[in-house]
């Protein structure tokens, strides 16, 4: 039987789970399995696994997950996340007087993965931004120009109109962020 989000949920708080996450192992796992076999040859996969279900099943019994969210998404996002913790404590325990640490495949896979998420993270938030807003942030943060250049640019009255606009859709754009729970993504 194919689970719908709703019904996993639904028997998680039913105390009558077994069948669904049965059927997320069968679902999420491999792909979580993927990306950290992708990046290292451990057995750590099970485990990352088991700890992202058990996160979002204390989330799901203790009325904390918010249903918007696909499960399959939030478990798997649990995961990288948890694997991409585990791998930079990982590179923090290194031997630090060796000479040089050579970069390893396995870890500038990783990073390239990280950079990827982070880069659609990104644009995911600046297309929930007006179009004013989008070129605003766009002009001064990745253009880096002047609030005069802005300002004609935009058709402010002055340099400080164009300042407030973008202090008011850098507001914008962090409400954003707050609300979409991927501070910690960002971060990295």
């Amino acid at each position: 039987m194919k689970y719908t989000d709703k019904d996993i949920i639904k028997a998680i708080r039913t105390g009558e789970d077994h069948k669904a996450l049965e059927a997320l192992y069968k679902e999420v796992f491999p792909k979580v399995k993927k990306i950290i076999t992708d990046t290292d040859k451990g057995e750590e996969a099970k485990d990352i696994f088991q700890e992202a279900l058990l996160i979002f099943y204390k989330q799901v019994i203790g009325n904390k997950f918010d249903e918007k969210y696909e499960v399959a998404g939030f478990i798997y996002t649990i995961a990288r996340n948890l694997w991409i913790n585990r791998v930079n404590k990982k590179k923090r325990t290194v031997n630090m007087n060796e000479e040089e640490v050579p970069v390893s495949v396995e870890t500038s896979v990783l990073d390239k993965m990280l950079m990827e998420d982070r880069k659609e993270v990104i644009r995911k938030v600046f297309s929930k931004l007006g179009d004013k807003c989008r070129d605003l942030l766009t002009y001064t943060i990745f253009q880096d120009m002047s609030m005069e250049d802005v300002a004609l640019r935009m058709e402010f009255n002055s340099a400080n109109a164009a300042t407030t606009a973008v202090f008011r859709c850098k507001q914008k754009l962090m409400a954003i962020v707050k609300d979409s729970n991927i501070e910690d993504l960002l971060r990295g």
